[in-house]
Parts: C-alpha cells; sequence; structure tokens
C-alpha cells in the first residue's frame, strides 16, 4: 500500500505571510529613558536628553518611536525625536518596531508583482510566526482580483475565504 500527498498533488500555493515581516529591519527608539522614573516628562530634561543621544545608529534607517512605560505623554515629544531622527535621515514612524515591521510589510506588498498567482488556489499560512490581521488583509487585497481561490491555515486543514464566481 503507497501513501499518496493529496495536499502536494492538490494545486494548492501556499503563501507565508511571515516572509514580509522577515523582510523588513528597522531600528527603535523608546522614550521612557528619557523620562523621570520612566513615566514623566519634564520638558528641559528631556531636550537635553535628546541632545545628548548618539542619533548615528538610526542614520538612513525606518524607525519606530514607542514609550515602553504607560507614560501620558504630550503630543510633541514624538515630535521632538522625530527632529532628530530626521536630522539623520531615518524615517521615523510612531509605533512599535514590530508595528513598523507590519506596516513596512504592508508597503512592499502593495509594490509586490503577484501576477504570477493568477488563476490559482492560493492558501495563506495562518500558523507559526508572528501573525498580523493586517499584513494578511493586504495579502487578500492584492491577491483575490486574481486567484481562483483563497483559504487561510494549513493546506491541510484551511477555512474558505474567497471562491471566483462563488
Amino acid at each position: 500500500m503507497s501513501l499518496t500527498n493529496r495536499v502536494a498533488l492538490s494545486g494548492l500555493q501556499l503563501i507565508e505571510p511571515q516572509k514580509w515581516l522577515d523582510n523588513q529591519t528597522c531600528v527603535a527608539f523608546d522614550i521612557a529613558p528619557g523620562l523621570e522614573r520612566g513615566m514623566m516628562l519634564r520638558e528641559k530634561e528631556f531636550r537635553q536628553f535628546l541632545s545628548e543621544w548618539d542619533w548615528s545608529a538610526y542614520t538612513n534607517q525606518d524607525a519606530a518611536v514607542f514609550c515602553s512605560t504607560p507614560a501620558l505623554l504630550p503630543a510633541w515629544t514624538s515630535l521632538l525625536v522625530g527632529r532628530y531622527l530626521v536630522e539623520v535621515g531615518a524615517r521615523p514612524f510612531l509605533g512599535t518596531e514590530y508595528e513598523l515591521r507590519v506596516h513596512l510589510a504592508i508597503l512592499q506588498i502593495r509594490r509586490d508583482d503577484f501576477s504570477g498567482y493568477a488563476g490559482q488556489r492560493i492558501v495563506l499560512k495562518g500558523c507559526g510566526g508572528e501573525k498580523s490581521d493586517r499584513l494578511i488583509l493586504a495579502l487578500l487585497e492584492r491577491l483575490q482580483p486574481l486567484v481562483r481561490s483563497i483559504m487561510f491555515g494549513e493546506p491541510c486543514s484551511t477555512v474558505p475565504i474567497y471562491k471566483k464566481g462563488g
């Protein structure tokens, strides 16, 4: 008796959203170390902290600006940080490093050519790695006009999402 791998014979094309996340590089700036006890913003001291910071690691990088503590900060806090980032050619993003990587991955998906998937049956992998619904929705947006069907999960256990004409 021989075993047949029906998944391999199904013609399903597996797309792993994780690969777009893995291809994104960025740096992060945490505001908390510039706050008194990580919680209280004192403008003069914060400006001094920023002026003494070594910004060279941020040169020409995508840079996430966030605060790792639950401090309540005025809107201009991130603008002060952004000012220094822009001076070294960085592209500031308000959010965590993960949120920035998702943002960059979505921008990449919008630039990528998916024409090779035309008429195919697609499975968007939903297990393992970092999961971002925003990233998966961006892939759906690009693929749905092209493909015959889209499923979510693993090839051996999927949830139907879209079927052309159905």
